[in-house]
């Protein structure tokens, strides 16, 4: 009977055992996904801190890209005179290749060929001039022109003291000199159409190399103006929404009072005759929460965001990954959602009681609509910024939430109203 009795014992405590190693690999993987997230977030805030800190603002990188443009506009310039005094030198060669042909009556267009035969006239014409010289008295010469200046002094000697070559031999050596002469022509100009149409081709790639060079330049120099521009259309928009809303605090706060009294009705804390007054049972003031948990990687008119962009900071910047659930700071109305759409910047834009205003910027999803009453701690949307996603905008340089609060109309710093 003990031995029954004691038998599952062993079963239950190897069963128990196993679980053990599972359990563990489970917590194992939650703590190291738990400690990926932490430092991932990590990685973005020193990243935006980075960026911020290293003083390559946007101004800074528009000085720089036109610095660019300036630099690649006189390598450009250069290389365009360059180019057309090559050209010109080309143009010329050509010219004088088209009078030599039509002086000469040869084809300049097969200029392989026409140097092949003038070289091979030079050769024969060589030959032809030592004969002369074996049969005729000799002036002494000597460089390259030998053999032409042979010739001349033969055909400036008079008839009468040429003994050893007569008259046929003296028209020869004249006409094949005049043939030498313009094929000696012809080969100069050949080489002079090649050389000057070489360097005008090389200047040509040089140019088109510097022009993308000076397009890419002032290409980057337009899109970092744009950011700007685009940076200061944002701020001027956002500011106009903020203005725009001051008018209607004071309806979004009786709306708000309003809605608190239908709960007490409905609560039975309050009566529902007319004129019946709460009598302190609302709060005077709203009671604030965090819009996202994380650390600030920029606080309130922090000065390397204002150098980075060129704006000052009306806000914090709270880094969460990218996706985090936004919740509204405190009960209010919605008073503008601005989906900016793959390029532009979204924000929500929410109005509370006692002329305080909200604003949740960089959202790459909003959950509210214009209008639309809302509880503090309720979902407003997705929290985005990592740039080049939806609603990130010009103004970020990591995944974060950007969070403003205005109270009757100015900026002020939002941890005074957090816990």
């Amino acid at each position: 009977m003990s031995k029954h009795t004691h038998k599952p014992f062993p079963l239950l405590s190897i069963a128990f055992l196993a679980l053990i190693p599972l359990g563990s690999v489970q917590l194992d993987a939650s703590l190291s996904e738990k400690y990926r997230a932490a430092e991932e977030l990590s990685t973005v805030m020193d990243e935006a801190e980075g960026v911020y800190a290293s003083g390559r603002g946007l101004f800074y990188t528009l000085s720089q890209k036109k610095e660019a443009v300036a630099e690649s506009r006189e390598v450009l310039d250069v290389l365009e005179y360059k180019k057309t005094r090559a050209r010109q030198a080309y143009v010329h060669a050509m010219r004088e290749s088209d009078r030599v042909a039509a002086e000469s009556g040869l084809d300049m267009t097969s200029s392989g060929t026409l140097i092949a035969d003038i070289e091979k006239e030079q050769e024969q014409y060589g030959d032809f001039l030592q004969y002369i010289r074996g049969r005729s008295f000799f002036v002494a010469a000597s460089g390259p022109d030998l053999g032409i200046t042979l010739v001349r002094n033969l055909l400036s000697t008079s008839l009468g003291e040429i003994t050893d070559i007569g008259m046929r031999t003296h028209a020869v050596a004249r006409a094949r000199e005049r043939v030498l002469t313009n094929a000696l022509d012809a080969k100069r100009v050949i080489n002079e159409v090649a050389l000057y149409e070489g360097e005008y081709q090389l200047q040509s790639q040089k140019y088109e190399q510097a022009w993308e060079t000076y397009m890419k330049a002032k290409n980057e120099y337009d899109s970092a103006a744009a950011r700007i521009e685009e940076v200061q259309r944002v701020t001027n928009e956002v500011q106009s929404q903020i203005t725009k809303l001051q008018r209607e605090l004071a309806r979004i706060d009786a709306q708000l009072v309003s809605q608190l009294e239908r709960e007490l009705i409905e609560k039975g804390l309050m009566s529902a005759q007319p004129g019946e007054r709460s009598d302190g049972r609302i709060r005077s003031k709203q009671a604030f929460r965090w819009p996202v948990v994380g650390r600030i990687s920029a606080g309130f008119h922090n000065d390397s965001y204002q150098s980075f962009f060129g704006v000052a900071h009306q806000g914090i910047d709270i880094v969460v990954g990218q996706g985090t659930p936004v919740s509204a700071a405190a009960d209010g109305v919605v008073y503008v959602t601005r989906d900016g759409g793959k390029y532009g910047y979204s924000y929500v834009l929410i109005g509370h009681r006692n002329g305080v205003a909200t604003l949740y910027g960089h959202l790459s999803q909003i959950n509210v609509s214009s209008g639309q009453e809302i509880a503090g701690g309720q979902v407003v949307g997705l929290s985005g910024g990592t740039p080049g996603t939806v609603g990130a905008g010009p103004m970020t340089t990591g995944a974060h939430l950007h969070f403003e609060v205005i109270t009757n109309g100015t900026h002020v710093n939002p941890t005074s109203l957090l816990p």
